[in-house]
């Protein structure tokens, strides 16, 4: 746990956790964090989202300089609008992720994301849940959805989302457990889907990559989350907290837990924290 004032910063993911209800920062959460960077504490986020679609929701703070993205596969410099560390798969594990996901469950299809962008194979949009469906248009084009990820053979991608017909998130998670190679991490955001990563590459090893970097020791460093993908940044922290809309896993992960995201849970623990 963290001593009094000794938080030099603070981690958060955004969906569910930083944003609010509608998915964006609300008036009170921007002011809270202009207030912490004001008294010195750096803002880093830390999501699953990629920076094409986190950096907007970041911009109107003007204080969130650094963006974990894709799960930890990007590191996002907003003051200089570049990516500083792209963490890419190998693009033979792509394809040993493949054979041993088609091999399993022929039926599941397939996402990606690559420094340039997205890309979709139609039966992964159309299997989909509504609110994961309008969530592929943010950022996307029309023109990279494709019958099969083998008609491109997209290469150096940062993220490979897999989706399932029926099973969602964490259960969905869970039947991929002995199916995918050693050289990946599998995670959920709640977006529906399993999201893939390089070896060792999440939230919790960039992020402390991002801290060594500034000098700031895992005992300095405050986080938030609320799914899967958060449980290792959770356990590394010096002190994490998860929102009451978080997975149990997150809960069980984090030292203690907070309010509802809607409700600007975030921001309060921030307000106390800066007395």
């Amino acid at each position: 746990m963290l001593a009094d004032g000794a938080v030099r910063l603070i981690a958060s993911d955004l969906d569910g956790t930083l944003l609010g209800a509608d998915g964006w920062l609300t008036d009170r959460t921007i002011g809270v964090l202009q207030a912490a960077d004001a008294a010195g504490i750096e803002i880093v986020a830390a999501t699953g989202r990629s920076y094409r679609t986190a950096v907007p929701r970041l911009a109107e703070a003007g204080v969130v300089r650094t963006a974990i993205c894709s799960n930890g596969a990007t590191v996002f410099d907003l003051e200089d609008e570049r990516a500083v560390l792209q963490r890419l798969m190998v693009n033979e594990v792509v394809g040993e992720v493949l054979d041993a996901l088609r091999a399993a469950h022929p039926e599941a299809s397939f996402g990606w994301v690559t420094p340039e962008g997205f890309g979709w194979e139609e039966a992964f949009v159309t299997s989909a849940p509504p609110d994961v469906q309008r969530g592929l248009a943010d950022g996307s084009r029309a023109d990279e959805i494709h019958r099969s990820i083998d008609d491109v053979a997209p290469t150096g991608l940062t993220k490979l989302l897999v989706g399932h017909p029926i099973l969602r998130r964490n259960e969905w998670l869970a039947a991929l457990v002995g199916v995918l190679p050693d050289r990946v991490v599998a995670s959920t955001s709640g977006a529906g889907f399993v999201e893939i990563t390089g070896e060792g590459v999440d939230k919790a090893s960039t992020l402390a990559l991002h801290c060594a970097e500034q000098g700031i020791d895992r005992s300095e460093v405050l986080a938030f989350g609320d799914q899967a993908n958060d449980v290792s940044m959770l356990a590394w922290a010096g002190r994490s907290v998860a929102v009451a809309n978080a997975h149990e896993e997150a809960q069980a992960a984090a030292d203690e837990v907070a309010g509802h995201h809607a409700d600007d849970a975030v921001a309060d623990m921030i307000e106390a924290l800066l007395g």
